[in-house]
């Protein structure tokens, strides 16, 4: 499936109506932001068709995915519309990675706190990097762990063609990935009071996490003998 999928999906009290782009769309929010609404309307519509008194419409298939079953589930669906509700620990595994690289669907997945899977250490990143390159045809490489950008960013930015669709990974260790969050927020909170001395101070944290790092490591390494 490629290119543009519309759908509208209602009931009487709730009214759904966006576009997808790509085979897989990552829905965040938090709590009563309608993620799980929208998921049970299109699971009750899954199960009960017209009878669930939800109004779908689509030029593909929408289909609610089964925790339990997903599996078995996913082997009978082809051309269409794949929703997965949050908590889903499955979606962050291998195993859901090498059943959904050949299919013909697109995914949505809702989830709350995003989809981390967080290396611990900088060797780490660079194993992830080697097991994208296995699975995937990579097209560039962005290393700015080597050369980090001026406001102190470090992350491996790993960009795939996945199904004719370019895909952007972005890899980092934990304390990275927590001050690349807060260097996100400014870039998007307005009239921040001292905006200067926080970036000023962000870099300095940056440098000093990115020392902190080497120190995980080697001890790291020390461990594993």
């Amino acid at each position: 499936m490629k290119g543009k999928q519309h759908i509208q999906i209602s009931n009487r009290a709730a009214h759904y109506k966006f576009d997808l782009f790509r085979n897989i769309t990552v829905v965040r929010g938090d709590s009563g932001t309608g993620k799980t609404t929208l998921y049970n309307m299109v699971a009750d519509h899954t199960r009960l068709g017209d009878a669930s008194g939800v109004n779908l419409s689509c030029a593909k298939k929408c289909v609610a995915l089964v925790d339990m079953d997903w599996k078995n589930q996913l082997m009978n669906i082809s051309d269409s519309i794949v929703f997965i509700d949050e908590g889903a620990k499955y979606v962050t595994s291998t195993e859901f990675a090498d059943a959904i690289k050949h299919t013909d669907n697109y995914y949505v997945i809702f989830n709350r706190e995003g989809m981390h899977a967080l290396p611990y250490s900088v060797d780490e990143i660079y194993e992830i990097k080697d097991w994208l390159t296995s699975l995937f045809h990579v097209v560039e490489i962005k290393d700015y762990l080597k050369q980090p950008k001026p406001s102190g960013y470090r992350s491996l930015h790993v960009i795939c063609e996945v199904d004719g669709c370019l895909v952007e990974i972005q890899v980092r260790t934990i304390a990275l990935d927590f001050w690349a969050n807060l260097e996100h927020q400014i870039h998007y909170k307005k009239n921040i009071l001292e905006e200067a001395l926080i970036r000023s101070e962000l870099k300095r944290c940056a440098d000093e996490i990115a020392s902190l790092d080497l120190s995980f490591q080697t001890i790291k390494d020390r461990i594993e003998g």
